[in-house]
């Protein structure tokens, strides 16, 4: 089944995907069913051979399990992302390392009508973090690079109600920016944190108790 998962994979993208090991349990974590899998890596092809475009430490998701058996809502408690590494990067001629689907223009799919009728199913995220990411974005075209060490970022709410109520953190250990020659950034600390009433049905969203800080510079709004 591996195999086949990977074969899969890299014949879906133009990239090369590649996975360690992977735990699948429900006695742990017991009455939840979780899944996870390490050393996550996707890397280029052609120009961006020798270049990683991403690394994932290992990736962990927490499922209610009488919701998969019920089958009416998917209720994901939990996705854990950690020690994330991203290298994007723009070339001189506008070509971007992330653009890795698939050209499928020339396969003609079948058509399938339209199924217009409602469904009852649903997916539902509780906390959804990033822990230690390094992202490197590298514009040569536009002459930009910035470089974020050290992010951690959490998030947690119900995802199932029209009108929700959001909370964030996020804190960067350094991060630096550069254009034209020019450092806006060196090595700053940010930390952020919002508490966002978003109404999802109609794409509202209220800050509410929010703290921005930059160095020893620290704002707050509402």
């Amino acid at each position: 089944i591996v195999a086949i998962v990977k074969e899969e994979a890299n014949n879906n993208v133009n990239a090369k995907v590649n996975f360690g090991d992977f735990d699948i349990s429900m006695i742990s974590s017991f009455p939840d069913f979780s899944f996870s899998m390490e050393n996550v890596l996707i890397s280029g092809i052609g120009p961006f051979e020798n270049d990683t475009l991403i690394h994932l430490g290992s990736m962990e998701l927490t499922v209610d399990l009488m919701s998969v058996v019920s089958g009416d809502e998917i209720a994901i408690k939990t996705i854990a992302l950690n020690e994330v590494k991203v290298h994007a990067i723009v070339l001189e001629d506008g070509v971007a390392n992330w653009d890795i689907s698939s050209d499928t223009s020339a396969v003609s799919e079948p058509e399938v009508p339209e199924d217009t009728a409602a469904t009852a199913f649903q997916m539902s995220l509780k906390q959804f973090s990033i822990t230690n990411a390094d992202i490197i974005y590298d514009d040569q075209e536009g002459d930009i690079y910035s470089y974020i060490t050290g992010l951690n970022f959490e998030m947690s709410g119900d995802f199932t109600q029209d009108v929700t109520s959001l909370q964030t953190h996020t804190e960067i250990e350094g991060i630096t920016v550069r254009m034209d020659n020019v450092n806006y950034l060196t090595r700053a600390h940010v930390v952020f944190s919002a508490v966002i009433d978003a109404d999802l049905l109609n794409s509202k969203y209220s800050f509410d108790d929010n703290r921005f800080g930059i160095n020893g510079l620290e704002l707050g709004w509402d």
